[in-house]
Order: C-alpha cells, then sequence, then structure tokens
C-alpha cells in the first residue's frame, strides 16, 4: 500500500471516526431531551393530580361550611393570611406552605424544616394571636422561617432574627428556643 493511499485511508477512518462521535453525542443529546420530556410530562402529572386532589377544600366561616378552589385560597393570602385559621385541611395547609418555601428556594435561600412543622406553627400562633394573619401569606411565613432560625440566606441567623424581630420579640424568642 502507497503512503498516498495509507494517508487516504487514515483520512476515511477519521472521518468516519469523527462521523460515529457525532452520531453517538446526538444520540445522547436526544436521549436527554427525551428524559427531560418524561421529566417534565411527569412533574404535570404529579401538579395535575395534586391540583385535583384539591381542587375544592372545605373551609369554615364561622359555623358554614364553604368549598373554595386551593388556587382562590393561595389568592386570597396574597392580600391577607386570614383564611388560614379556616382551612380544615392539613393537606393543602402543607401544599400551601411547601409553595411557598419552594418560592424561597428559588431565590437561594435555604430552608431545612418541613412544611408540616410550618403549618403546625403557623396553625399555633394564629390561634394564640389572630392578628398575625392580618398580614400577607409570604411575609408571614419568612417571618416565622426567621424566629425558627431555618432562613438560611448567608448572613448570620442570629443577627438576621435581631434585625427582623426586633429586641423585646427576638429576646423572647430566644428563651422560646432555649438558647
Amino acid at each position: 500500500m502507497t503512503q498516498r493511499a495509507f494517508l487516504v485511508m487514515g483520512m476515511v477512518l477519521f472521518g468516519l471516526a469523527v462521523s460515529f462521535d457525532k452520531q453517538v453525542h446526538a444520540a445522547g443529546v436526544v436521549a436527554r431531551q427525551q428524559q427531560m420530556q418524561k421529566k417534565q410530562i411527569e412533574q404535570q402529572r404529579k401538579q395535575n393530580s395534586v391540583r385535583e386532589s384539591v381542587r375544592q377544600q372545605p373551609i369554615d366561616r364561622e359555623g358554614e361550611s364553604e368549598i373554595l378552589d386551593l388556587a382562590a385560597i393561595w389568592l386570597e393570602l396574597e392580600s391577607s393570611s386570614e383564611v388560614w385559621i379556616r382551612m380544615m385541611d392539613q393537606g393543602p395547609k402543607e401544599i400551601t406552605v411547601e409553595k411557598y418555601l419552594e418560592q424561597f428556594r428559588q431565590k437561594g435561600i435555604r430552608i431545612q424544616k418541613s412544611a408540616a412543622h410550618y403549618v403546625q406553627l403557623l396553625d399555633s400562633m394564629g390561634r394564640q394571636n389572630p392578628g398575625l394573619l392580618q398580614q400577607p401569606f409570604s411575609p408571614l411565613l419568612r417571618f416565622i422561617v426567621i424566629m425558627e432560625y431555618d432562613f438560611d440566606n448567608g448572613m448570620d441567623k442570629d443577627a438576621l432574627a435581631h434585625k427582623v424581630l426586633g429586641e423585646k420579640i427576638y429576646q423572647q424568642n430566644k428563651q422560646r428556643l432555649g438558647f
């Protein structure tokens, strides 16, 4: 075999190898896209299932039972948290808290405690101090997460609690937590 033929054969093999590599890479990209689509479809199914299971939740308004869509509850929570204490079922409350915790996480804030933990605190605090529920839900939940020293935005948690709670509530909170 001549040197030229050997060189041509090497170029052909190199071209085949590059072409094969491109095909393998493209197949990998397609496989990842298909995997992502499957995940998106599964997430959509889960969301639809959750929406369907909580689509109409009973809310007690001074003894009379009313059915409200969870989306309507979330809309009301944007201006006032007073609807919280009237929500009877634990499931929709946990879904609601998780929704807001996820919004914090999307802003880079790390929160370790569960939605169920915060539901319990919100229920307890709302019964003890109904005036607390007059504010929108997001700032209320943020306040409670900071009180629990669970709002990790990179700032010193103690300094953040002191800044947000003020001296009197800060000292009471430290006693409550046993610090």
